[in-house]
């Protein structure tokens, strides 16, 4: 990983994300805590678009605690990831 400030901070993240999610925890929005706790350790970001469709369909974007967590998870993915920012939003 280029930034280790983006290692810690992404799985401060992924840990206050996952704990909103799971606070609800159907089988799809623990799936999904899980593959954004560990994104850090195999970073897919060929799959956010279907992972934000997914968290669209399942409400995660209407809780309200769950938005600042998501919205810095995508931040460093775009960070990271600036080629790609097109077609991944």
């Amino acid at each position: 990983m280029k930034h280790p400030q983006f290692l810690v901070a992404s799985q401060i993240v992924a840990a206050l994300l996952a704990f909103v999610l799971l606070a609800s925890a159907g089988t799809n929005q623990a799936d999904i805590a899980n593959w954004i706790t560990y994104y850090y350790m195999h970073p897919q970001p060929d799959e956010i678009p279907a992972r934000v469709r997914e968290m669209a369909a399942l409400g995660v974007f209407r809780d309200e605690s769950a938005a600042p967590p998501m919205v810095a998870f995508l931040a460093e993915v775009f960070r990271e990831n600036p080629s790609r920012i097109s077609w991944m939003v």
